[in-house]
């Protein structure tokens, strides 16, 4: 569904439970194997309510406003099916048991790290003299296997401490690894901030961010998942043209179409059928590039519904939008306004 533009999140359920207690008649009190039997009858109903709570995700804890993500959770499955077909690849080159040994080897290393929970995001930091940069954060859930490797990567050196966690640097990075996770990053500050988050620092999440859950939630849990903000990388690049040569009108276009474009999610999980892949978008309704917004958000019935046979398994319509043929010949002016024929 869509509203003003966005998938609308699924709506969340909530029961209630009711506790009738009855006094003993004689004396107005609640008997005593009564009261003790409702204390813990409330308690269970407490305890319940707190394991069922779910913890947010390594992606949820990122700082708001990522660019762009890729997440990986319970992908046991899809690192399992990538495994096979590079065993498959290697027999030609290093003979099949030396080629399964190798790759078996890095599977279970990589199914006790991504193949557990494990995020990468595109971040925009700022810098000294007003100017941003795109920045990357990356951390995963380490088993004890994977985490030994993890920490042989490392060089050991004193570092700082956030919190719970604690991290240094290496090389052109900083990183580190505590409470079975294992975190990189190339700006500092973006990882400071980050383990402050994990460490119960009151700052803004990306899991309180709109432009990240609408289209997570429509487009559902997915083993293997891509997050695009198509609005926040527009916002970047006006802001890096308008510093440096001021926006040229000409191109002031593209940066409105991809600010339109607003959020996008796709993502896959294993079956034992194969791979189930699923996407969301949510088109920005405040975009100036209104024509693209109309395309994006526009539906027709096809009723095909009407035409088919019923034991057709799979059916896909698909039409031009009427305003699709006045919109890309707009946009082929534009590119001979940029490069005019000799």
């Amino acid at each position: 569904m869509r509203q003003d533009g966005l998938l609308t999140p699924y709506s969340s359920i909530r029961g209630e439970s009711h506790i009738h207690l009855i006094p003993d008649s004689s004396s107005g009190q609640f008997p005593y194997d009564v009261r003790v039997k409702n204390a813990l009858l409330l308690t269970a109903l407490l305890l319940g309510t707190a394991s069922t709570a779910r913890a947010p995700s390594l992606s949820e804890q990122l700082p708001a406003g990522a660019l762009l993500t890729l997440e990986t959770r319970n992908a046991g499955g899809a690192i399992d099916c990538f495994a096979g077909l590079l065993v498959s690849a290697a027999r030609g080159v290093v003979g099949e048991e030396q080629g399964g040994q190798m790759i078996g080897g890095f599977q279970q290393i990589l199914k006790g790290s991504l193949g557990q929970e494990a995020v990468a995001g595109v971040f925009s930091v700022g810098n000294a003299g007003g100017t941003f940069s795109p920045e990357l954060l990356a951390v995963s859930r380490v088993d004890k296997l994977s985490g030994e490797f993890f920490s042989s990567l490392m060089e050991p050196k004193k570092g700082a401490r956030v919190g719970d966690y604690t991290f240094s640097q290496q090389g052109k990075t900083f990183a580190g690894m505590a409470n079975g996770l294992v975190y990189v990053s190339t700006n500092k500050d973006l990882l400071m901030g980050y383990l402050g988050r994990l460490s119960g620092k009151t700052a803004p999440r990306l899991m309180n961010s709109a432009a990240y859950t609408v289209p997570q939630r429509a487009m559902g849990q997915q083993e293997l998942s891509l997050f695009l903000n198509f609005s926040a990388t527009a916002k970047v690049i006006r802001g890096a043209l308008d510093r440096a040569i001021k926006l040229p009108r000409l191109l002031s276009p593209l940066v409105d179409a991809l600010d339109t474009l607003g959020q996008y999610a796709a993502g896959f999980t294993t079956s034992a059928g194969g791979l189930t892949a699923s996407s969301a978008h949510a088109a920005n309704a405040q975009g100036r590039d209104k024509p693209l917004y109309r395309m994006l958000t526009d539906s027709t019935d096809f009723t095909v519904q009407d035409i088919i046979p019923a034991d057709t398994e799979a059916v896909m319509a698909s039409a031009c939008h009427p305003e699709s043929g006045a919109y890309l010949g707009r946009w082929l002016t534009r590119v001979d306004l940029l490069d005019p024929p000799a």
